[in-house]
């Protein structure tokens, strides 16, 4: 997650509320810290995803870059954390980009995902159309209002589009980790997210971007 240029966000809204919107944060206001002096305070935890020992892979309301080569396993990956979440009978959007209902619903039967979970429970949405401000947004706003995840997934960084529909593409996506050489997973995480946000120069960003950056040994 870059740690500057905070604009508004849309946040999932308290269960009295039932308008889901902008919601305006000042950030750069001094923080109260007596709550981590006096030992109150809590770090976040992750809590999405968990793993049979019962830690969470990703923190809940955080952007996430889940990343690796072609064919690298990521969808079967995040669909494994799809699964975990409905197990634990939470509501799941996923945005494909890359394939259709038909190959991610199979894939999730494959891992012995439920049949009724994934009625009730996992919303596939296929976008064939930039996000922008109208009607499309409407849907998806009114998606996330009504069902209200605890995990968005948007599959395929490479299928980002600009302002003119251009997709971001393998090929950008593999320049930059080929120019970034040796560098460390944070900082190749941090060139890709930077890279996307002035492809897209100012295109309204469907969901969240997830990025897993692995290193191959031997």
């Amino acid at each position: 997650m870059i740690g500057h240029n905070y604009p508004d966000v849309d946040v999932p809204p308290p269960d009295d509320c039932d308008a889901l919107g902008p919601v305006f944060r000042r950030s750069w206001q001094q923080r109260d810290l007596s709550a981590v002096l006096d030992g109150s305070w809590k770090a976040p935890e992750p809590t999405v995803g968990r793993r049979s020992d019962g830690v969470g892979l990703f923190y809940p309301g955080k952007l996430h870059t889940v990343s690796s080569e072609s064919e690298g396993g990521k969808t079967w990956f995040m669909l494994s954390v799809v699964l975990d979440e409905l197990t634990a009978g939470k509501h799941v959007v996923y945005v494909d980009f890359e394939d259709d209902e038909g190959g991610i619903v199979g894939r999730l039967l494959t891992l012995q995902a439920p049949r009724e979970a994934l009625i009730e429970r996992f919303h596939y949405v296929r976008p064939e159309d930039a996000l922008g401000s109208g009607i499309h947004a409407d849907d998806l706003n009114e998606l996330l209002r009504d069902v209200r995840p605890t995990l968005a997934v948007v599959d395929g960084v490479t299928e980002a589009m600009d302002p003119e529909e251009a997709l971001f593409g393998e090929e950008r996506l593999l320049a930059i980790a080929g120019a970034q050489g040796g560098v460390g997973a944070e900082v190749l995480n941090q060139a890709v997210v930077e890279t996307v946000r002035r492809f897209v120069r100012g295109a309204e960003q469907s969901d969240d971007i997830t990025l897993l950056t692995l290193r191959r040994r031997g």
